[in-house]
């Protein structure tokens, strides 16, 4: 693993926990942009709600671009799904143009959380799968109390549910392998036939 203080990455992470120091470079744009008639602005915002708001601090050196969101103010962040962009601003006639755009996750930092740090997708499976035990006593799947009634959902629709979030799970594990390097922990399997 390479130091992240000293080798820093050439593009926008995927995510980060609040509370990070986060600091990446792009060495591909100041061939077309350069830091002595260009400037750069990085601002990413809440999907859920575009009013929240962060951007990264720029600095330039030669061709190369350097951002940095700062470890105070990244505790001070909103978790959740971010959309970012990268605009470059011509100094000579102040014209703007959105180069470049991603998505950005903010996680919550897990060392100054009190709460529950598993993703919606766990606590789903684990609810279900909770019911789907209980659900061996005898249960009734609608009753009806002074002309009110209550359907519950039936075995089969909630393994149905169970199925669905244990492989969006799944999905969520596979990301976070890929993003450490450790492959996404599925199988690929390969037969070669002799041709001859």
């Amino acid at each position: 693993m390479a130091n992240i203080f000293t080798e820093i990455p050439e593009k926008e992470p995927i995510s980060f926990y609040k509370g990070e120091t986060v600091v990446w470079k792009r060495t591909d744009i100041g061939a077309d942009y350069a830091p002595s008639s260009h400037s750069m602005v990085w601002e990413a915002s809440l999907q859920t709600n575009g009013s929240t708001r962060f951007s990264a601090t720029v600095t330039e050196s030669g061709t190369e671009y350097t951002f940095t969101l700062d470890n105070s103010a990244t505790s001070g962040y909103t978790s959740g799904d971010y959309v970012w962009f990268l605009k470059v601003l011509q100094t000579s006639d102040s014209e703007t143009l959105i180069i470049d755009s991603g998505k950005i996750t903010v996680k919550d930092n897990f060392f100054a959380t009190t709460g529950d740090t598993r993703s919606h997708a766990k606590i789903m499976v684990d609810k279900l799968e909770s019911l789907l035990e209980g659900k061996a006593d005898a249960d009734v799947s609608s009753y009806a109390i002074a002309g009110r009634s209550l359907n519950k959902l039936t075995v089969e629709e909630m393994l149905k549910w169970r199925d669905y979030y244990k492989a969006e799970y799944q999905r969520e594990i596979q990301e976070f392998r890929i993003g450490n390097n450790e492959g996404s922990g599925s199988v690929v399997k390969v037969r070669f036939d002799d041709a001859s």
